[in-house]
């Protein structure tokens, strides 16, 4: 959702509520960070029980967890010229890097 919303603002869009449905997305995308140290930024999924489930390990993946969420953050950070995000969308790739995932695998 909200590379389409980046989208639609890259696209000149202008709506009322554009600017505060990306920033409310962006802000509930980072918020969703694991919170305890695991090989991965973000789970593969998200628990809808009142336990704090942020911190599940998820498989590297294209469609799920950290390349997906660090795809959107950079994007995100170039198209907001926020380098806060583009920050933290190249810390989740270093972390990849470092812990040894390659093409899906761990090595």
């Amino acid at each position: 959702m909200l590379i389409f919303l980046l989208r639609l603002k890259e696209k000149g869009h202008a709506h009322t509520y554009l600017d505060k449905l990306v920033d409310g997305t962006l802000k509930s995308l980072i918020s969703l960070r694991n919170r305890a140290v695991c090989s991965s930024a973000y789970p593969a999924f998200y628990a809808t029980l009142k336990d704090d489930k942020r911190r599940m390990d998820s498989r590297l993946a294209w469609c799920t967890g950290d390349l997906g969420v660090s795809h959107v953050l950079l994007y995100a950070g170039e198209i907001l010229k926020r380098r806060d995000v583009t920050e933290r969308a190249y810390e989740i790739l270093g972390k990849l890097l470092v812990s040894g995932y390659c093409i899906g695998r761990r090595s």
